[in-house]
């Protein structure tokens, strides 16, 4: 399957109906682009070398670049339809194997990093969930997607952003 790095088209968006995300998950000036793409700037060396040490690919299953999926992602939580990167599969699953590879890149650079393993889920959840802007990004579109007309939008949210844990998205999921 050949996927475009291509994500989206600011000008060419369309409304896809999802409610706006509630105002106690707003989006602030912590998820833009740009400070998602430098957070995912820092962590890729370390990702790089832990997919090496684990004889991963570093693209997931997404297909699209790691630092280009926050252009990806960011356009659901704005109530858009962002152009789909691998055309061959429906939009709903480009955005679950970017959820997927998002949470695995920060996962795996977050072990490497820090030398623990996955039997430290708590500090890992603390750390993804409360200090991280990909955190904060994944918990405005878990609501987005939980207020779907689109049941799929629903399952998304249940079982692949709020699985419990980022380590869901990671190698310990099957990955």
């Amino acid at each position: 399957m050949v996927c475009s790095e291509r994500t989206h088209d600011c000008n060419r968006h369309e409304k896809h109906g999802f409610d706006s995300p509630p105002q106690d998950h707003s989006p602030d000036d912590l998820l833009t682009v740009e400070t998602l793409v430098n957070e995912i700037q820092e962590l890729l060396p370390a990702y790089k070398k832990a997919c090496h040490k684990l004889n991963l690919q570093h693209e997931g299953l997404s297909g699209i670049n790691p630092e280009r999926l926050p252009d990806f992602l960011l356009p659901f939580i704005k109530g858009c339809t962002p152009l789909n990167p691998c055309r061959e599969i429906p939009l709903v699953f480009s955005l679950k194997n970017a959820i997927e590879d998002l949470k695995r890149l920060y996962v795996e650079s977050y072990l490497l990093q820090n030398h623990i393993t996955r039997d430290h889920g708590e500090e890992l959840n603390t750390w993804f969930w409360k200090k991280t802007a990909a955190g904060r990004l994944l918990l405005v579109l878990d609501d987005v997607c939980r207020k779907s007309p689109d049941r799929m939008m629903n399952v998304i949210s249940a079982r692949v952003i709020m699985a419990g844990q980022p380590i869901a998205g990671s190698r310990a999921a099957g990955r």
